[in-house]
């Protein structure tokens, strides 16, 4: 890969919006603004809105997207049932809805319920997204774990119980499908209106819901390549309503836009935690009275992360460029708190983690799981898409104790 030596300038920064405008004849027009200095929408949101039920692989998916964020809070959250009904009450109240738009094993992958949703509505924000794997898990009732009771039947929504065929062979077990979702047969269940003979099919969030059942088989669906691609979508209702084939080429680009996204948020993020670490790194420095910088060690590390890199199909110079920019913005930090403790004539730092020990081991750990960042994101790198989307997110998530603009330009300049 060759790497561009363009100059990051935050003036120029670009916040991706996607806006789907429908003039009187109904067609779709794809603009993309900018703005300076934007936040992100969803850290200030009240609300979010979310396709589906308490309890359903959606709340599992909204989960995992607020924990892969780290420091956001997440606001308050209300299930809608489905995506037209989150669109609805995302776009009265001004916050957002978060839906299920591509899963790999239904036919032509694009969910059709957001896709007939977006026929009423456009997406005019698209704030964040996270690619969940589906598994589908056996649940009991622990009062049934306790007795012994043989599994006879099995309750879950007809859709579930269409994906787990292989589990079921030669299990002879009752189906009970039940029409108003997983949730509700899990919640049945909680309340023992099933007999403890029975089993829920669906998503290991329902054991967290109901505290009296438990997972006793994870991953029992037939395909293992089973994802499910989720957005965070701020919603504007459409002046005149478009055909299928207009909302199916909608969401489409958004599907496009998250799944590049996903991939520069997971590098991006990754980044920042290597960052973040430095404050913990300077401190035992200072404590021991060790120097910033550690040229065998970086030597060390680098030949070890070319190796790594290569077999992972990345370039020589690009892995060392990459890294190069990290080591530095990392000493840049400590550079920084290093002085500042002169300044204010610090003594020790009391329970600091040892380095050695805890810290470069935390390090070595983010430093591969970069490394599989770059894969994923590398040939890429040079669509103006994806340029437009790494200075808008470097923005909202650089960002943290030590993290200036200079450390921001610094690591991510290898990207440009």
């Amino acid at each position: 890969m060759i790497l561009k030596k363009n100059i990051f300038c935050r003036s120029l920064l670009f916040s991706f919006i996607i806006f789907l405008s429908t003039n009187a004849y109904g067609s779709t027009s794809l603009l993309a603004t900018s703005s300076q200095n934007k936040e992100l929408f969803f850290e200030q949101a009240e609300k979010i809105f979310v396709q589906a039920g308490k309890g359903s692989f959606n709340h599992q998916a909204i989960n995992l997207l607020f924990k892969e964020m780290g420091n956001v809070e997440m606001p308050e959250i209300i299930f809608c049932g489905t995506p037209l009904n989150a669109m609805e009450k995302a776009e009265q109240s001004g916050n957002f809805a978060f839906m299920a738009v591509e899963n790999t094993i239904v036919p032509g992958n694009l969910i059709f319920a957001t896709i007939e949703a977006l026929r009423q509505f456009a997406i005019t924000e698209i704030s964040a997204g996270v690619n969940m794997k589906i598994k589908q898990c056996l649940i009991r009732n622990k009062r049934a774990i306790e007795t012994n009771a043989k599994l006879r039947k099995i309750a879950s929504h007809p859709a579930a119980l269409r994906q787990i065929n292989v589990w079921k062979t030669n299990k002879n077990l009752e189906e009970i499908p039940v029409e108003e979702g997983t949730s509700a047969a899990a919640k049945s269940l909680s309340k023992e209106e099933y007999l403890p003979d029975v089993g829920v099919i669906g998503s290991s969030v329902l054991a967290e819901i109901y505290n009296n059942l438990t997972v006793t088989e994870e991953g029992i669906q037939d395909s293992d390549n089973n994802f499910t691609l989720f957005g965070l979508f701020q919603i504007s209702r459409r002046k005149v309503l478009v055909s299928t084939v207009q909302a199916t080429q909608a969401l489409q680009v958004a599907r496009d836009v998250l799944q590049i996204q996903i991939k520069v948020d997971r590098l991006f993020g990754l980044m920042k935690k290597r960052l973040l670490i430095m404050h913990n790194v300077a401190q035992w420095k200072w404590n021991h009275r060790q120097p910033i910088k550690d040229l065998s060690r970086e030597k060390q590390l680098l030949n070890n992360l070319v190796e790594k890199g290569i077999d992972l199909g990345l370039d020589r110079e690009y892995i060392l460029t990459f890294f190069q920019a990290q080591i530095e913005a990392a000493k840049m930090i400590q550079e920084k708190y290093f002085k500042d403790w002169e300044d204010k004539k610090m003594n020790i730092f009391e329970n600091v983690p040892n380095l050695k020990l805890i810290l470069r081991p935390q390090l070595d750990e983010l430093s591969t799981n970069l490394l599989e960042a770059l894969r994923d994101i590398s040939p890429l790198i040079d669509q103006v898409k994806v340029q437009e989307i790494i200075q808008s997110r470097a923005n909202h998530i650089l960002k943290g104790h030590g993290i200036d603009d200079a450390i921001c330009h610094k690591v991510i300049e290898p990207l440009n």
